[in-house]
């Protein structure tokens, strides 16, 4: 197993989790999968620890909808500067169930964004995402 790429998702749904770990063990992924329920435990990470990981490459993946702090909290966050000093190299997705035509529009102001996926992901997209993304 590659140590220095990892995938960090960031959802509050559980069944999200699983079949998305699943999916990543189909498609035999060689690389870290850190995983938090909420955005404080992400943002946590962030800030103190994914330093200490030696990462060298990092895909997030960040679920819009959660109650407390949403994938917007997130995203204000970072981008005051947290994101640009991670001296990795890193693409950053935004998860939701909605189409909603605002959600998609709004996450383009965010500069640290690479794009939005829709949920559910089936196999396909995931092994999308890691072909893309070069983490296979």
């Amino acid at each position: 197993m590659d140590q220095s790429k990892a995938i960090i998702l960031i959802d509050d749904d559980e069944f999200f989790h699983f079949t998305f770990t699943k999916q990543l063990k189909i498609q035999k992924f060689p690389h870290r999968l850190i995983a938090f329920m909420n955005v404080q435990d992400g943002l946590a990470f962030f800030k103190n620890e994914i330093n200490s990981y030696g990462l060298t490459k990092i895909v997030t993946l960040v679920d819009i909808n959660m109650p407390v702090y949403d994938g917007w909290d997130f995203l204000e966050e970072i981008e005051k500067g947290l994101w640009a000093e991670l001296k990795m190299d890193k693409k950053l997705f935004m998860l939701s169930s909605s189409v909603d035509k605002e959600d998609i529009n709004f996450s383009k102001v965010f500069t640290s964004v690479s794009g939005y996926l829709q949920k559910p992901l089936d196999t396909e997209k995931v092994n999308k995402i890691l072909l893309d993304n070069e983490m296979l």
